[in-house]
């Protein structure tokens, strides 16, 4: 039952982070970071990163400890060794896990810190320091993120950390980790009765659901782009376009990628700045939030319905205040579609904002407090829900926590753990965005400089990037800021159908929205000055000759994890050569 988990950064006193970025990314960012702010001013908490690559928070951190991506479950492990042998673990927290000592001490015994110090790079003495101070400037926890999620036996390093939170007595606690489940009124309004008992599972499950042998009759893909964002191999052009995997293909988004490049009808959907939507999230001291979004401009349909009612004296109708063409709620669509698949018509259908009023208007909104024209005013709502329990904990067992795999192979010089990690600005949404990718229009490879000079690379050389599935070529970028066995690519760049900025393409001479502004009012005149206007006459988009940088993850391919249902797993083993 278990869908998520909020860190207490605010009441905690020290955060042992693996490779997570909290500093610039997380679903909760702005919330998190304030937290972790507030905890390191207010509290002293001290912030140690375990990562292979120097991220922004890293390089904020009070220590950065340098580990490969294949060595985070192994660190981990060796910490709670340390807890364990030493007696400096909650012995209450442990057995309210039902976890035995015993058992835990045979199945850690191998990753004792002296064992396991050489291999990982770090001192035993370092280690043991660590364990000691997360047990003494209590409370303490350990965090993560994606980034180790994909790094080499990713499900099991997390396990790893969630032990030692277990044994650290942070699951449940001020100033540690709350696990929850999506169950406040945010998810009563937006979810039907027929999806709660349906299975979850990743994008890239899906896709590799749909490569070795699964169909669909009909997808609807809204606002998503799964031919890019999964981990898939070089661009599933056949299975996209097979009409025995995905009969019917629709897509509803806002605007053009690489999905909907394959699909049979494309809808234009409605933009966040034109719609209604809540959200539901928890607090720290257990309250939840429920936050309304409202359009700042009304969607065409709706302006045609006042229209029709001869509502002309309402100033709706300026062209500015108008989405681009005829797009479409996606909403609404659901709603009409429900009373269409009701045998009704799809007319009858209420409008998205009626349709929100009516469900705030029942039982268990009311119970809890929320009104909805208290809710349009003020934007967002707190309130308290009584089956939603902050101490919710995982069922485990000591095995979880064993790895599964063996080390990944990379004794060979030119062999190397690949770390794909996310700009902060960059993603399906934004790529597109003239002013967002003149900061980020092209990426390389990190390279630690000692590896480099062994292999004959230098800086800007072109390196060729091959693993079991693929390869692709990319410039080399030499930095100490990270680990001799790893390399780092960034992700969202190398797109290739999601519009011309994106993929680095001339749009002068093409764009009419381009060319007006080349041509319009070149001269720009004032009193005090006559000049031209400080626009380039040939060329917006200037990067365009050194391209858009590469797809890292045309090279991976993602398999499923048969010991996590809906979940899979990647091997990003790399080897490098010069071009």
């Amino acid at each position: 039952g278990v869908t998520g988990c909020r860190r207490d950064f605010a009441n905690s006193r020290y955060v042992l982070n693996f490779a997570a970025d909290p500093y610039i990314k997380g679903e909760d960012m702005l919330s998190g970071l304030q937290d972790l702010l507030a905890g390191r001013l207010d509290n002293g908490a001290r912030l140690v990163t375990v990562a292979a690559r120097l991220n922004n928070t890293a390089g904020r951190s009070d220590s950065w400890i340098p580990v490969s991506a294949a060595d985070y479950g192994t660190f981990a492990r060796a910490l709670s060794y340390h807890l364990i042998a030493a007696g400096l673990y909650n012995k209450n927290a442990l057995a309210e896990h039902g976890l035995q000592v015993a058992e835990l001490k045979v199945l850690l015994k191998k990753f004792a810190p002296e064992k396991v110090a050489s291999q990982i790079g770090v001192e035993a003495g370092k280690i043991r320091e660590i364990a000691v101070a997360m047990s003494r400037y209590q409370p303490a926890l350990a965090i993560y993120d994606d980034e180790l999620l994909l790094a080499p036996d990713g499900r099991q390093s997390a396990a790893a950390v969630e032990l030692l939170n277990m044994l650290l007595g942070a699951i449940g606690q001020p100033g540690g980790v709350y696990y929850y489940k999506d169950d406040g009124l945010g998810a009563l309004a937006t979810s039907f009765e027929s999806q709660k008992n349906q299975p979850r599972v990743s994008m890239d499950w899906f896709a590799n659901w749909l490569a070795v042998g699964g169909n669909r009759t009909a997808v609807i893909n809204y606002a998503a782009n799964p031919a890019y964002t999964t981990f898939s191999g070089k661009y599933p052009y056949a299975l996209w376009q097979n009409t025995y995997k995905i009969p019917f293909h629709l897509a509803i988004d806002t605007h053009f990628s690489e999905t909907t490049f394959f699909a049979d009808l494309i809808l234009p959907a409605a933009t966040e700045l034109e719609t209604f939507a809540l959200n539901d999230a928890l607090l720290a001291d257990g309250r939840r939030v429920l936050s309304l979004r409202q359009p700042v401009s009304r969607l065409v349909d709706e302006i045609f319905l006042l229209r029709q009612a001869k509502a002309k004296k309402l100033d709706l109708f300026s062209q500015k205040r108008e989405p681009v063409a005829e797009s479409r709620d996606f909403n609404q669509i659901v709603l009409e579609l429900q009373q269409l698949l009701s045998g009704n018509s799809p007319e009858s259908a209420p409008r998205v904002s009626s349709w929100l009023e009516d469900m705030i208007g029942r039982a268990p909104f009311v119970r809890a407090g929320i009104d909805w024209h208290r809710l349009q005013k003020d934007g967002f709502q707190t309130y308290r829900h009584s089956s939603t329990s902050i101490k919710l904990k995982p069922e485990v067992m000591a095995t979880s926590f064993a790895p599964l795999q063996k080390r990944p192979d990379i004794e060979h010089a030119n062999a190397f753990t690949l770390i794909p990690y996310r700009w902060h600005t960059l993603d399906n949404q934004t790529a597109n965005c003239k002013y967002l990718a003149e900061f980020r229009h092209d990426n390389s490879i990190w390279i630690h400089p000692d590896k480099a000079a062994h292999l004959g690379i230098v800086e800007g050389a072109d390196v060729q990037v091959k693993s079991q599935v693929g390869s692709v070529t990319i410039k080399a970028w030499l930095t100490e800021a990270i680990h001799p066995d790893c390399v780092a690519v960034s992700l969202g760049l190398g797109h290739t159908k999601l519009g011309r900025v994106a993929q680095a393409k001339k749009i002068a001479q093409k764009d009419p929205m381009t060319r007006a502004l080349l041509m319009h009012n070149p001269v720009h005149f004032t009193p005090f000055s006559f000049r031209l206007r400080a626009w380039d006459p040939v060329e917006p988009v200037w990067w365009h000759e050194k391209g858009n940088g590469v797809d890292i993850r045309r090279i991976f391919k993602a398999t499923v994890d048969a010991k996590h249902a809906g979940m899979t797993e990647i091997d990003t083993t790399v080897r490098l050569q010069k071009v």
